[in-house]
């Protein structure tokens, strides 16, 4: 599939090809950490741990859900990832980098995926998005989504650090309450 033509260029969308999918992930880790790291500068080596995580979950879906790029000149410069359940299509991954954003890239892949998900019979599709994602949210309503559910986030201690706490804390279970 050809995408848009925008400012004399064209990409093309096509599904994710194996040797894609190290760009596929990169690209989908990359939106996962910008969500943490809004316009802090942060790259990942500086924060090594957390951009590891987000590529092992990336190539994970990747593997096993569908996903489409757009490529122009045989670079991968967009990903929608995406899978299909019930009544629901539900988008893991839209990323389009920097550079390629405005120009229709990232309605093109969402449009393509939402083609595919109702050629699978899916009623509804759906997209997370970060609320302070001012731009994305903006997006996402441009193209006919709707606020529909908050779902709220916490970060947990890897295993190691929240077994060591315990073991440091109050036999009866609270270090404040002595319960």
């Amino acid at each position: 599939m050809i995408g848009n033509m925008c400012n004399k260029t064209s990409y093309d969308i096509h599904f994710c090809m194996d040797d894609e999918k190290p760009f596929a992930c990169e690209l989908a880790a990359m939106g996962d950490f910008e969500g943490i790291h809004p316009y802090s500068g942060v790259t990942p080596h500086q924060d090594l741990k957390t951009w590891e995580t987000f590529y092992y979950v990336a190539s994970q879906l990747i593997d096993e859900c569908t996903t489409l790029v757009a490529t122009q000149g045989g670079k991968v410069i967009g990903i929608v990832n995406y899978m299909c359940a019930s009544a629901y299509g539900t988008i893991n991954y839209l990323y389009v980098l920097p550079n390629w954003r405005h120009h229709g890239v990232g309605s093109a892949l969402l449009r393509n995926a939402e083609s595919h998900m109702a050629s699978a019979s899916i009623r509804f599709s759906r997209v997370l998005v970060n609320l302070y994602e001012d731009s994305t949210m903006k997006f996402c309503k441009g193209m006919g989504y709707s606020v529909r559910q908050v779902i709220m986030k916490k970060r947990i201690k890897p295993l190691k650090e929240a077994t060591a706490e315990a073991s440091n804390s109050s036999p009866n279970g609270c270090d404040e309450c002595g319960l």
